[in-house]
Protein backbone atom coordinates (compact mmCIF):
# COMPACT_ATOMS: atom_id res chain seq x y z
CA UNK A 1 0.00 0.00 0.00
CA UNK A 2 2.08 2.61 -1.13
CA UNK A 3 2.27 5.66 -0.34
CA UNK A 4 0.06 5.23 2.90
CA UNK A 5 0.21 7.85 6.09
CA UNK A 6 0.28 5.22 9.36
CA UNK A 7 -1.84 6.69 12.43
CA UNK A 8 -1.32 4.69 15.57
CA UNK A 9 -3.78 4.98 18.26
CA UNK A 10 -4.08 3.53 22.46
CA UNK A 11 -6.86 5.79 23.51
CA UNK A 12 -10.04 7.06 22.07
CA UNK A 13 -8.96 10.77 19.65
CA UNK A 14 -8.37 11.75 16.15
CA UNK A 15 -7.49 9.83 13.30
CA UNK A 16 -7.32 12.80 11.56
CA UNK A 17 -9.22 16.21 10.85
CA UNK A 18 -8.20 16.46 6.85
CA UNK A 19 -10.30 14.90 4.20
CA UNK A 20 -8.92 10.76 4.19
CA UNK A 21 -9.65 7.41 2.82
CA UNK A 22 -8.90 5.16 5.54
CA UNK A 23 -7.61 1.79 3.80
CA UNK A 24 -6.94 -0.43 6.42
CA UNK A 25 -6.76 -1.25 10.08
CA UNK A 26 -4.61 -3.44 12.40
CA UNK A 27 -5.63 -3.72 15.65
CA UNK A 28 -3.47 -5.48 18.77
CA UNK A 29 -4.93 -6.14 21.67
CA UNK A 30 -3.37 -7.15 25.54
CA UNK A 31 -3.99 -11.15 24.83
CA UNK A 32 -6.70 -10.88 27.89
CA UNK A 33 -9.59 -7.81 27.42
CA UNK A 34 -11.90 -7.64 25.26
CA UNK A 35 -11.87 -3.88 23.76
CA UNK A 36 -14.76 -2.20 21.51
CA UNK A 37 -13.95 -0.35 19.25
CA UNK A 38 -15.99 2.18 16.54
CA UNK A 39 -14.81 4.64 13.63
CA UNK A 40 -16.95 8.21 13.35
CA UNK A 41 -16.44 10.25 9.92
CA UNK A 42 -15.49 13.43 11.34
CA UNK A 43 -13.81 15.33 14.49
CA UNK A 44 -15.55 13.58 17.44
CA UNK A 45 -18.06 11.15 18.14
CA UNK A 46 -20.94 12.48 16.98
CA UNK A 47 -20.61 11.85 13.60
CA UNK A 48 -21.61 8.58 11.13
CA UNK A 49 -20.24 5.66 12.20
CA UNK A 50 -17.95 4.62 9.10
CA UNK A 51 -16.17 1.22 10.78
CA UNK A 52 -19.01 -0.09 12.91
CA UNK A 53 -18.63 -0.79 17.11
CA UNK A 54 -17.53 -4.03 17.41
CA UNK A 55 -16.13 -6.12 19.99
CA UNK A 56 -13.02 -8.20 19.47
CA UNK A 57 -11.55 -11.10 21.04
CA UNK A 58 -9.03 -9.52 23.23
CA UNK A 59 -7.79 -13.78 23.49
CA UNK A 60 -7.06 -14.10 19.85
CA UNK A 61 -3.42 -14.68 19.30
CA UNK A 62 -2.99 -12.97 15.87
CA UNK A 63 -4.26 -9.34 14.48
CA UNK A 64 -7.55 -8.22 14.28
CA UNK A 65 -8.64 -5.42 11.35
CA UNK A 66 -9.59 -5.23 7.87
CA UNK A 67 -7.44 -4.73 4.74
CA UNK A 68 -8.25 -3.07 1.30
CA UNK A 69 -11.69 -1.24 2.11
CA UNK A 70 -11.53 2.43 0.93
CA UNK A 71 -13.90 4.66 3.50
CA UNK A 72 -13.92 8.34 2.44
CA UNK A 73 -14.13 10.34 5.38
CA UNK A 74 -14.33 13.96 3.92
CA UNK A 75 -14.65 15.41 7.16
CA UNK A 76 -11.32 13.61 8.93
CA UNK A 77 -11.88 10.18 11.27
CA UNK A 78 -12.78 9.73 15.38
CA UNK A 79 -11.73 6.55 16.70
CA UNK A 80 -13.30 5.62 19.90
CA UNK A 81 -12.14 2.90 22.07
CA UNK A 82 -13.68 1.42 25.01
CA UNK A 83 -13.03 -1.80 27.54
CA UNK A 84 -10.42 -2.68 29.92
CA UNK A 85 -6.97 -3.65 29.16
CA UNK A 86 -4.14 -2.15 26.61
CA UNK A 87 -4.86 -2.01 22.97
CA UNK A 88 -3.62 -0.23 19.80
CA UNK A 89 -4.73 0.60 16.29
CA UNK A 90 -2.83 1.27 13.92
CA UNK A 91 -4.65 3.06 10.69
CA UNK A 92 -3.65 3.13 7.22
CA UNK A 93 -4.71 6.10 5.28
CA UNK A 94 -4.40 8.79 2.39
CA UNK A 95 -5.64 12.27 2.57
CA UNK A 96 -7.51 13.30 -0.24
Amino acid sequence: MQGLITKKLSSSGSITTKPCIIHSMLLGTDGVNDPTITVYHGTDNTGTEVIPTNTYDGSRKDLNGFSNIPIDCPDGAYFELSGSGTHEVIFYLKYT
